[in-house]
């Protein structure tokens, strides 16, 4: 912990490092690779929009570990951060930062308690796009340590950043436009253009064909059996699964076929984003060919089959207590609820939509438990003899999606 007398010394030592920071913007400004490049940053450069940090608060916590916490955020931005310090006597001259596109700027205790443990203090900024807020915070970090632990600076502080998925994507980039900032950088998860929603695509492409033969697929893959699962599959069969392999799924993981399958909720997060890139896909899917929705093979065949597109006839209407419709019980509902349907208000004669609903089936009592509907119009509209056009068209159609990404230029690639 610190002393008094250092505690009344700290918000000086804050003024004059927002003064010093100040000066680094004259003496010494990160510049940008090129007209339109990035912008590299040094050890000693200071970032023209991240040079005044503002200290909110320095206190001692003890949870989840005893340590120094500092917050604050940079001037003129809405970009703020937190240093976690541990006990001088823990602090082994390093520190770890963990960075994520979407993250806010609390860490939490387990990655508090991970890098006091290790001899490190911890740094976490608010996310934002980008490496430049966090390398700026990680400068300023080394600061705020060698006034806490009274570091003259003869020693040397070794950084290191990491992140997974999205903060993939900001690792690499801090790695490769940052020097003398962190020593180390470890992609986790590492996004890449199959990750997402490629990678989910041709999961869930495997779960749609696969999944007839998922006890024989494990017992192939299980101790004891006979390691090979292509000899329980058919032609398609076979043919997905040795798709989905090339594709990075490792064989090995359909011991557990839920594991690799299970991805197709995952992908209906996704599936808004594909249809805004790309709003003719569906229907190309399924009326052109060189697609497996109007292709004559085997696969083809058992795409046609997995598809529903019915209109149900809205019988009876639940309210709630702002008389907002909650349950729509209809005459009808598909045989099989698999993932990825959508459901779309009709007029009384089916031939004019209204609008999109959300929700989820029920084949208890042919029910769809509707999400909240925020638009007044479609709520006004449901009543009883309305239909719902129930169908999968859209999510079947992306299990291929992976199939038809081309290279935009040369230095790319699809599959």
């Amino acid at each position: 912990m610190v002393d008094a007398g250092k505690m009344h010394r700290w918000p000086l030592f804050m003024a004059l490092t927002a003064v010093s920071a100040l000066r680094c913007v004259v003496a010494e400004q990160c510049i940008s690779k090129g007209t339109a490049g990035p912008m590299i940053i040094t050890a000693s450069c200071t970032d023209p929009l991240f040079n005044t940090p503002i200290i909110a608060l320095e206190a001692d916590r003890f949870d989840p570990v005893p340590h120094r916490l500092v917050s604050g955020h940079w001037n003129g931005t809405s970009v703020d951060f937190n240093i976690y310090l541990p006990l001088k006597n823990q602090w082994e001259n390093r520190f770890f930062q963990s960075v994520y596109p979407t993250q806010n700027s609390t860490a939490l205790p387990e990655v508090i308690a991970f890098g006091a443990a290790s001899g490190a203090y911890t740094v976490q900024v608010a996310g934002q796009l980008g490496y430049r807020a966090d390398a700026a915070t990680a400068k300023f970090a080394k600061t705020v340590a060698r006034e806490y632990y009274d570091d003259t600076g003869s020693s040397r502080i070794y950084g290191y950043i990491y992140g997974g998925s999205g903060g993939s994507y900001q690792t690499i980039g801090a790695a490769e436009n940052t020097h003398g900032v962190w020593d180390g950088a470890s992609a986790i998860v590492q996004a890449i253009p199959g990750s997402v929603p490629l990678n989910l695509c041709a999961r869930a492409l495997g779960n749609l064909i696969l999944r007839k033969n998922a006890i024989q697929i494990e017992a192939a893959l299980r101790p004891g059996g006979s390691g090979d699962p292509f000899l329980e599959l058919g032609q398609a069969g076979r043919a997905v699964l040795k798709e989905v392999t090339n594709l990075g799924v490792p064989l090995q993981a359909w011991e557990d076929f839920l594991e690799p399958a299970n991805s197709e909720n995952t992908l209906a997060i996704f599936e808004p984003a594909i249809k805004e890139a790309d709003p003719t896909y569906a229907d190309d899917f399924w009326t052109k060919p060189g697609y497996l929705g109007n292709d004559p093979s085997e696969l083809g065949s058992l795409f046609r089959a997995a598809l529903v597109d019915i209109f149900a006839t809205i019988e009876r209407v639940e309210y709630d207590s702002e008389n907002l419709p909650t349950t729509l019980f209809l005459d009808k509902i598909p045989s099989e609820l698999t993932a990825g349907f959508e459901f779309t208000l009709y007029d009384d004669t089916g031939k004019m939509a209204i609008g999109n609903l959300g929700g989820v089936l029920s084949s208890e009592d042919n029910s769809l438990a509707l999400s909240p509907v925020s638009n007044t119009t479609i709520a006004r509209a449901i009543s009883q003899g309305r239909k719902v056009r129930i169908d999968n068209r859209w999510h079947l159609s992306v299990l291929s999606y992976h199939r038809h990404q081309l290279p935009t230029r040369s230095g790319f690639y699809g599959f």
